[in-house]
C-alpha cells in the first residue's frame, strides 16, 4: 500500500506544473489532456511582481548605461524613473542594439508588452544657433530657407539664406547656413514677404 501511494505522489508531481513567480496565465498552448513532449510550451505565465522594461539601446551608447543607476524612462506621456538591473553583452542581430533591462515599479500601472522609452542625454559639439520655427520657409528640394534682415541704401530689405535644421524643441529649431553670427531675420510671417521687399523695423520696447 505505502508504495502504491509513493507511485501515486511521484506521478502527481510528474504531472504538475509550478510557476517560478507569481503571475497570470495569458495564454494557453495545449488543451487539457493532451499528450506533448518534453519541452514544449504549455502556457505564457506573465508576471504579476518584479516587472522588467527590456529596452533596445545602440550598442555605441551601450557603455555609458551604469548597473545601479536611476534612468528616465517614458510610459505613454508619464515620466518614469527606473533602476538599471543588466546589460545584455550581446547584441540582436536584427536591430542591432542590445537589450538594457530596468526594474519598474510594482505599483506602476502598465499592461506587459507596452511600449516604454529610455530618455539619455547626448553631447554635440557642432555650430548654429537658435530661430523660431515660423522664421523657416521651405525652399526647393527640402532645403529650408530663412529671410534675412539686411540694410539699403532706401532703407531695409531682406535676402534669402539657406540653413539646415538639426533640432527641434518646441517651436525653436537648431539651424546652421550661411547665415552670420548676429544676423537678423524675419521671425514670423516669411510668407508674405518676397526676398527683396522693403520692410520697417520695429523696435521693442
Amino acid at each position: 500500500m505505502t508504495a502504491e501511494l509513493t507511485s501515486i505522489e511521484i506521478d502527481i508531481q510528474k504531472s504538475s506544473l509550478r510557476a517560478p513567480y507569481d503571475g497570470v496565465i495569458a495564454d494557453h498552448y495545449v488543451y487539457q489532456g493532451a499528450v506533448i513532449s518534453p519541452g514544449i510550451p504549455v502556457v505564457r505565465l506573465i508576471e504579476t511582481e518584479r516587472r522588467e522594461a527590456h529596452i533596445g539601446v545602440a550598442a555605441a551608447r551601450a557603455g555609458e548605461l551604469q548597473v545601479g543607476q536611476n534612468y528616465q524612462l517614458q510610459l505613454r506621456d508619464l515620466p518614469v524613473t527606473a533602476i538599471l538591473l543588466s546589460v545584455r553583452p550581446d547584441v540582436d542581430p536584427v536591430t542591432r542594439s542590445t537589450t538594457a533591462v530596468f526594474a519598474l515599479d510594482d505599483e506602476l500601472e502598465s499592461l506587459d508588452g507596452e511600449p516604454v522609452t529610455l530618455t539619455l542625454q547626448e553631447s554635440v559639439d557642432i555650430s548654429g544657433g537658435w530661430l523660431p520655427i515660423a522664421s523657416l520657409l521651405e525652399g526647393e528640394r527640402g532645403v529650408w530657407t530663412v529671410l534675412r534682415i539686411v540694410a539699403t541704401e532706401t532703407g531695409v530689405s531682406t535676402v534669402r539664406e539657406g540653413v539646415e535644421v538639426l533640432d527641434i524643441q518646441q517651436d525653436q529649431a537648431y539651424v546652421r547656413g550661411t547665415l552670420e553670427p548676429g544676423a537678423r531675420v524675419v521671425a514670423s510671417g516669411v510668407h508674405r514677404i518676397s526676398p527683396g521687399t522693403a520692410i520697417l523695423l520695429e523696435e521693442n520696447r
